[in-house]
């Protein structure tokens, strides 16, 4: 799980161009699910990941993006909601890095 929630912080942090497979993805989110530490590990790193450098994610007027990142910050999302807003973020990335 350790290795997982750090392959993510890499691929978000710009430092790496790997990618997250379905498989690390759904053990990510299962992960999550059984471990509250590491739920709460994740949601702290997305706040300050967006929070520092990529408010534009939230200016995309994405009201399923801005509703999650909400009841992200209010400690109310739920362990699906948590793993859906990873996948949003990273196919973000995604498409940003094949654009430029």
């Amino acid at each position: 799980m350790t290795d997982l929630i750090k392959k993510l912080m890499r691929r978000l942090g710009n430092h790496d161009n790997i990618e997250l497979s379905r498989h690390e993805m759904f053990s990510l989110a299962q992960g999550i699910e059984d471990d509250y530490s590491a739920k709460k590990a994740v949601g702290d790193f997305l706040i300050s990941y967006i929070e520092n450098g990529n408010k534009h994610l939230l200016e995309q007027s994405n009201t399923t993006f801005n509703s999650l990142y909400l009841k992200l910050k209010n400690n109310e999302l739920t362990d699906y909601e948590l793993a859906q807003f990873i996948m949003m973020i990273l196919e973000v990335v995604k498409n940003e890095k094949s654009f430029y």
